[in-house]
C-alpha cells in the first residue's frame, strides 16, 4: 500500500510559501564526475552496537565497518567534506540521476548504484542515501525505498537524508506543490525506516529551513534560494556542504532502532 499523501495546508507550508519569488536566474550547470568519488579505509561503529546475526563479527568501538553513500549532485558537491567527516566513506554520486534515470552525463541509475555498491555490506555497516529530485513522484520514491529496504540485509544500518528541494529548470520553485512534496517525502522516509533495527536520519529539510528563517537581512530571492546553506533551492553552498557532512557523521553516532 502506498504511503497516503497529505496535501492539506499547514503552518509549515504557509511559512515556506511566504518566501516564494516569481522569477529567479538560470542556474549554473553542475559538472558531473565519475560514479565513485572516493574510496578508502573503514570508519568506526558506535561501541554500544553488537552484531549477533553475522558469526565472527561482534562489533566494538574499534571494529572497522564500511560506509557507502549513494546520491546525486547534492552528495557529489559535498564529497570533500563527507570524506573529512567519515574517513574511508565510499561515495557514488552522479548529477541528475534518479532511481530509474542515469546521470546527466552518463553513469548508473540510483537503483543500479545501490545494487552494485551495497554488495558485501554486512552487520553494522552503513548505507547512506540521498535522493533529492523534486520531479520524481513520492509514490515512485516510496516503491524504490521499500524495495531497497527489503533487498538489504536487516543488520545493515541505513541513514537517509530527508530532502530539501525547491529547484526547477528556471531557478527556485517554492510553491505549495513543492512544499507538499518535501513534507510527504519526510513522512514517507520516516515511516519506511521506522522498523529498521539500525537506522538514522539527517533532517536536512529542517536544517536548511531553520537556517534560512534564522538569517536576517536576506533578500526575497536569497530566501527563495534557501540561503545561507543552499544557493539554488537544492544544491548546498560551501557552508551547506560542511553542515551536511557534519550531520551525516553525527547521525550515525546515535542510531535509532533495536540495533541488534
Amino acid at each position: 500500500m502506498l504511503f497516503p499523501r497529505k496535501r492539506t495546508a499547514s503552518a509549515v507550508l504557509t511559512a515556506i510559501a511566504s518566501f516564494v519569488v516569481a522569477t529567479a536566474p538560470l542556474l549554473p550547470t553542475v559538472t558531473a564526475q565519475p560514479p565513485f568519488v572516493s574510496a578508502g579505509s573503514p570508519g568506526l561503529v558506535p561501541s554500544h552496537m553488537h552484531c549477533t546475526k553475522t558469526p565472527g563479527r561482534a562489533l566494538s568501538a574499534s571494529t572497522p565497518v564500511r560506509h557507502v553513500m549513494i546520491g546525486a549532485s547534492v552528495t557529489r558537491v559535498s564529497a570533500k567534506y563527507l570524506r573529512m567527516r567519515v574517513p574511508g566513506i565510499r561515495i557514488d554520486a552522479v548529477d541528475a540521476r534518479s532511481w530509474d534515470v542515469p546521470g546527466a552525463r552518463g553513469g548508473t541509475t540510483l537503483w543500479q548504484a545501490f545494487v552494485s555498491d551495497s554488495a558485501g555490506l554486512g552487520c553494522g555497516d552503513w548505507l547512506i542515501v540521498e535522493n533529492s529530485r523534486v520531479d520524481v513522484p513520492v509514490a515512485m520514491n516510496q516503491q524504490y525505498t521499500e524495495r531497497l529496504l527489503a533487498w538489504l540485509p536487516a543488520d545493515v544500518c541505513v541513514e537517509w537524508i530527508i530532502p530539501h528541494d525547491y529547484f526547477d529548470s528556471q531557478g527556485t520553485d517554492a510553491t505549495q506543490v513543492t512544499a507538499a512534496w518535501n513534507a510527504e517525502m519526510a513522512l514517507m522516509i520516516h515511516s519506511a525506516l521506522s522498523d529498521r533495527p539500525c537506522h538514522a536520519f539527517v533532517e536536512w529539510d529542517t536544517i536548511v529551513s531553520d537556517a534560512t528563517f534564522r538569517t536576517p537581512n536576506l533578500t526575497p530571492l536569497q530566501r527563495a534560494q534557501w540561503q545561507p546553506l543552499l544557493y539554488d533551492g537544492r544544491h548546498p553552498t560551501p557552508a551547506g556542504r560542511q553542515d551536511l557532512a557534519r550531520s551525516v557523521a553525527g547521525a550515525m553516532l546515535h542510531p535509532l532502532g533495536a540495533q541488534f
